[in-house]
């Protein structure tokens, strides 16, 4: 599975935001890295992988549902 050109853009662009400091880019490269290396073990990998993605583009230091606005 892949995601898709443009949404990869946006997600990197949300990811660069200046008020992050541990969820950005590299963050999500490290989960996708631990992600491939139990490839054999997902039931449904492409769920997964969009979960890993989106699980925090949206981030807002001063917000506790960070996490429930960026489902």
């Amino acid at each position: 599975m892949s995601v898709p050109a443009r949404l990869i853009e946006t997600l990197k662009a949300r990811y660069g935001e200046p008020q992050r400091h541990y969820h950005t880019w590299d963050h999500i490269d490290a989960l996708k890295r631990h992600f491939d290396g139990l490839a054999g073990h997902w039931y449904r990998p492409e769920a997964v992988l969009w979960a890993l993605n989106w699980h925090d583009a949206i981030y807002d230091p001063t917000r506790p549902d960070n996490e429930e606005l960026s489902a």
